[in-house]
């Protein structure tokens, strides 16, 4: 059952540290084993690579302190991962905050897994991302260049597996809940470092120093402060600080000039106003909000106009990029160019123009650099978790359960979001891995709620609680 305080459970709801609890022995014999074990070979790298080493020793102690602790693991990796823009080397490969608190995660929460006797809480539909990877395992092996698709996809595994640890640890509503705030937090924190910090010049770029990066970003905070101000009664502050969440998330995201996070946000949001009653009031008083705002940024107003002409290069090279990325699914269908190779792709395919590039969108980069396969197992994976989040979100309404109601709305309008920006946008590697990791809790959610009876509850809005 979902949440259900069986087990050890109940004690991790309330916060206190499983492993711990279930056994005084077994972590240290583990620890004991696992330094034993990897005494010659940290020797070994020692001696060679110094500074490895001490980031490795850094690492394994972390990921010990966090084994006692799995949910804070969790949360952090959930925070981590969407600021992973700068890097240091390790001697093999560069990696950020991101990665480490990755396989802090994933380590803390495979040793979680062996140790508790609690059952595992496996997203829906998991098969499809297993299978998704093997295939793309195999893409990469037969590619053009596959030492240069390794660390990539290692990095990928990686994330896969401290994604499946968020939805074991955090697949109860109180943790999904949580998880729904961090994303609107995430989203802030880089809109302050965007106008505060980093330099404002007419097209902002923030930390990830990308303006495409930072407006998938900051659209995702955009999307979560207008779904929670519109869904409920929230006091005085509440209500201020979630309308301040959304104008300053709302004008980092135009001044981002992300043309593919406004369509994104533009055609999930649409569907949002028909689904809340404040829906529409909260987006008016935004808009003439921002558009005060903007009276401060003239030569940011003036650059957005020249953008939104759709004539600079990054329009016109499109239908190439595109082009290109068909030609290469045309001749490579099944599994594709090579996974994590897609710059290598005029190595094997007769390109006409841009090679090299990307194709600016996520579906077809993927069918293109894997393969149709694994382009439809891991965004099927996707899309079924929406669909069951649809679902349950209806139930939910015939149920009168408001709080699951209003959670799975969010999540849904996050997913159309999602979706949306897919299409002309790319993966953030990390980041978009747990956005995933959450709509697969919100489905299991979904899943949980008894009784489907969902006639005549489509078309009404949602009810309006306090809190």
């Amino acid at each position: 059952t979902y949440g259900a305080p069986h087990g050890t459970a109940g004690a991790r709801q309330r916060g206190v540290p499983v492993l711990i609890q279930q056994s005084h022995d077994t972590p240290r014999r583990l620890a004991a084993l696992g330094g034993l074990l990897a005494a010659p070979v940290l020797g070994l790298v020692a001696t060679r690579a110094p500074k490895p080493a001490v980031i490795g020793v850094l690492g394994l102690v972390v990921t010990g302190l966090l084994l006692s602790y799995p949910l804070v693991a969790a949360y952090l990796q959930l925070i981590g991962s969407a600021f992973n823009y700068s890097f240091f080397s390790v001697g093999f490969a560069l990696i950020g905050p991101g990665d480490l608190l990755n396989i802090a995660g994933a380590g803390a929460w495979i040793a979680y897994r062996l140790m508790s006797r609690e059952p595992m809480r496996r997203p829906q539909h998991l098969n499809l991302m297993l299978l998704y990877a093997a295939l793309i395992l195999i893409s990469m092996m037969f590619g053009p260049n596959p030492s240069r698709g390794v660390k990539r996809t290692l990095r990928e595994f990686i994330s896969m597996a401290a994604a499946l640890g968020l939805v074991d640890l955090l697949s109860d509503r109180r943790h999904l809940k949580a998880a729904v705030w961090i994303l609107l937090g995430n989203s802030t924190v880089h809109s302050l470092l965007a106008l505060l910090v980093f330099p404002v010049s007419t097209r902002l770029e923030g930390y990830p120093d990308q303006s495409n990066v930072l407006g998938q970003i900051v659209a995702i905070g955009t999307v979560v402060a207008f779904s929670k101000l519109s869904q409920g009664r929230h006091s005085r502050g509440i209500t201020a600080l979630l309308f301040a969440a959304l104008l300053l998330n709302g004008l980092v995201l135009v001044l981002s000039i992300s043309r593919t996070a406004y369509l994104a946000v533009g055609l999930a949001t649409v569907w949002w106003t028909f689904q809340s009653r404040r829906g529409p009031i909260y987006l008016a008083l935004a808009v003439v909000a921002l558009l005060g705002t903007l009276q401060f940024f003239q030569d940011n107003v003036a650059f957005i106009e020249r953008r939104l002409e759709m004539q600079d290069h990054s329009v016109t090279n499109r239908a190439s990029t595109y082009r290109n990325a068909f030609d290469a699914v045309l001749e490579f269908p099944v599994l594709g160019v090579g996974h994590n190779q897609f710059n290598f792709m005029d190595d094997v395919v007769d390109l006409r123009a841009q090679a090299g590039r990307s194709a600016h969108s996520a579906y077809l980069d993927r069918a293109a650099g894997s393969g149709l396969p694994a382009a439809l197992c891991f965004f099927g994976f996707l899309f079924l978790q929406g669909w069951h989040i649809r679902r349950g979100m209806l139930r939910a309404r015939a149920l009168r359960d408001v709080e699951a109601e209003h959670l799975l709305a969010t999540l849904f309008y996050l997913f159309l979001y999602q979706a949306a920006v897919l299409t002309t946008g790319s993966l953030l590697p990390l980041y978009t891995m747990n956005i995933f990791a959450v709509f697969a809790m919100g489905a299991l959610l979904a899943g949980s709620l008894p009784g489907p009876k969902e006639a005549g509850t489509a078309d009404r809005p949602l009810e309006q609680h306090s809190g």
